[in-house]
């Protein structure tokens, strides 16, 4: 076998052990609707508006929770990554205040959503328990039926990078047979 083909096949084999050994990153959003608005609430929500959660984890930090068939995703970890937006207040998981909020599944489904701020402002707090949450003035149901999710597709530059590549081997070869 000549020179080029086997860093073709070596090329080929480290990509693909490479691309197994990474985990996926998954975006996601949930939305979720105000049941119970006061007038004055900061977040200036009426009833029937939506707040959303929104952002991206990898595949491998989903992880068992205590219970049979509650798996759970942790937003404290570096990877992972979240924001909530209340009305006009955006909040991300490094304002939860344990640094980060928590979704859990219960046999593959959405069961709830578990954050907890108060540092935005000491009069304006929003918390989320389980599948209710709850703000300075506002109440609502996350709606489990609105979360999806999809995966972050390998980045064009990479596909670039490995054509690049490829065509540098297959010059290579050609100049030695010339």
């Amino acid at each position: 076998m000549k020179i080029t083909t086997k860093l073709s096949v070596l090329f080929g084999l480290a990509l693909l052990i490479s691309s197994q050994a990474q985990a996926a990153l998954i975006q996601f959003t949930l939305d979720g609707e105000v049941t119970n608005a006061a007038l004055d609430n900061p977040f200036n929500l009426t009833v029937g508006a939506n707040i959303t959660a929104s952002g991206v984890f990898e595949s491998s930090t989903i992880t068992a929770g205590s219970t049979a068939g509650i798996t759970l995703i942790d937003f404290s970890s570096s990877i992972n990554n979240m924001e909530i937006n209340v009305g006009n207040t955006t909040y991300t998981d490094a304002d939860d205040i344990g640094d980060g909020g928590v979704i859990f599944f219960n046999n593959g489904l959405i069961d709830g959503l578990t954050y907890f701020n108060d540092t935005f402002d000491s009069a304006d707090t929003f918390g989320i328990f389980s599948n209710d949450f709850v703000g300075t003035g506002i109440a609502g149901n996350w709606i489990a039926s609105s979360y999806s999710v999809t995966t972050v597709p390998l980045p064009a530059a990479a596909w670039l990078f490995i054509s690049g590549l490829l065509s540098l081997s297959v010059f290579s070869r050609r100049k030695r047979i010339l």
